[in-house]
């Protein structure tokens, strides 16, 4: 009797401590979820830390409360897309604020499961989400949408940035402008693939929408870093490929095990409690479009892809559409770091295409999404305000503010080795 009593205590004993252990585990493997990825804090010692005009915008840390909601608005064709919706907290009734509208490939939220959820903010997510939060601030309205064929939105992707994509967004626009919180303007903002979505957006010609900011996005995405140098660049593709086959399946792209653990997937829209709309949803994705298996059907730039749902790989480029994009009118700040793969030469090109007194062009040294300065000089993290930098331009084309640097030059870049920013009227010979 003795002995069996023994063996229960001290099963109980080894359970405990199996638990706490576990539980310690889980925990330490989690906090990355419970505390962000966004910094606190911005430094200001470091050269690199602030553009040439970084007068204008006091810094206000990301710590403000919003309102958010989660709907789908139905399309033209009937598709349902997935659109959540912040507001300052202390937005007051009657009173009226500009827009940021933000169109991703790549889910607009997160659903955490319990144990983060506990300790995770239900906000904006990433590096763009970090900007948010300054924006929401600030005084704008931030809204987060799925394009079709991703996410918790229906209908499917035959290619990326197709024709009926690029329609969305200007019905989304016209939602935007209808609701009572909105003054008319949008502007639009997006890192890589969202930042495609922000110049697209340009296509419809819309006269609300007054600015964009494409960040670290492509121009000729066949010179640039699917075919450079005329030859496949099978990694991208393939990498590219993986990541948005994972997505569309809802799992994480990276994380293995460990990541789903924390995370369930895509966050469903406000009211979908059981899963039955983003289940439905998911389905549609299922024969989404392959990056890789398009573009190792391909050789030259005038070939027809292998699905025909293009004339040729020019249809995924806003240079393509370079035309009607100028004819829209919105100011463009064109925004790319010198270690940014091809991007920056797109960011280049864009500004050397259109060419109006209202655009921008920055070049820091950063990598993709410039989170990291790159500099062989001074590596580490990018120590620069881009929150700050895009509310400066903003709130001159969404608000009507002038602020004391309204007429700086448009060109700004940094010199690595001298580790110094310059400033430019122009790239004309």
């Amino acid at each position: 009797m003795f002995r069996q009593t023994n063996l229960r205590f001290q099963s109980a004993s080894y359970f405990s401590r199996f638990f706490r252990l576990w539980t310690f585990i889980l925990f330490w493997l989690a906090l990355p979820f419970f505390t962000g990825c966004a910094p606190n804090s911005i430094e200001h010692s470091d050269p690199a830390a602030a553009s040439p005009s970084s007068s204008g915008i006091s810094v206000v840390e990301p710590d403000g409360k919003f309102h958010r909601t989660s709907q789908y608005l139905t399309m033209r064709d009937g598709v349902k897309i997935a659109v959540d919706v912040y507001l300052p907290a202390d937005l007051k009734p009657g009173h009226t604020i500009p827009t940021l509208l933000h169109q991703t490939r790549y889910w607009r939220a997160i659903e955490y499961r319990w144990l983060v959820s506990v300790f995770k903010e239900d906000g904006p997510r990433g590096l763009i989400g970090s900007y948010a939060k300054r924006f929401l601030q600030q005084g704008y309205a931030w809204v987060d949408v799925d394009v079709r064929g991703s996410g918790a939105s229906f209908g499917t992707r035959p290619i990326a940035y197709s024709p009926e994509e690029i329609k969305d967004g200007a019905e989304i626009v016209d939602w935007i402008i209808a609701q009572p919180w909105s003054n008319g303007n949008v502007g639009a903002i997006g890192i890589s693939y969202s930042g495609g979505t922000a110049e697209m957006l340009l296509v419809n010609q819309h006269p609300a929408v007054k600015a964009i900011a494409p960040m670290f996005s492509g121009f000729d995405l066949y010179s640039e870093i699917i075919f450079p140098g005329g030859i496949h660049l099978n990694w991208f593709t393939e990498t590219w490929s993986a990541i948005t086959h994972r997505l569309d399946r809802n799992r994480l792209p990276h994380g293995g095990v460990t990541a789903n653990f924390f995370i369930r997937g895509v966050r469903p829209v406000d009211g979908d409690t059981s899963l039955d709309l983003l289940s439905l949803a998911l389905q549609d994705h299922e024969t989404n479009w392959s990056p890789y298996r398009e573009a190792a059907g391909i050789v030259f730039r005038d070939d027809p892809p292998p699905s025909r749902q293009a004339a040729n790989i020019d249809a995924l480029s806003t240079q393509t559409y370079a035309g009607d994009i100028a004819k829209s009118g919105a100011a463009i700040y064109n925004y790319s770091g010198w270690f940014d793969g091809g991007y920056q030469l797109a960011a280049i090109k864009r500004y050397l295409h259109h060419q109006q007194p209202s655009h921008r062009l920055i070049l820091g040294p950063w990598d993709h999404g410039g989170k990291r300065r790159i500099s062989p000089y001074a590596l580490g993290p990018a120590q620069f305000d881009h929150a700050a930098e895009l509310l400066k331009f903003f709130d001159v084309h969404l608000k009507g503010v002038t602020t004391e640097n309204a007429n700086d030059p448009p060109i700004r870049y940094y010199t690595m080795g001298e580790e110094r920013w310059k400033t430019f009227y122009s790239l004309a010979a």
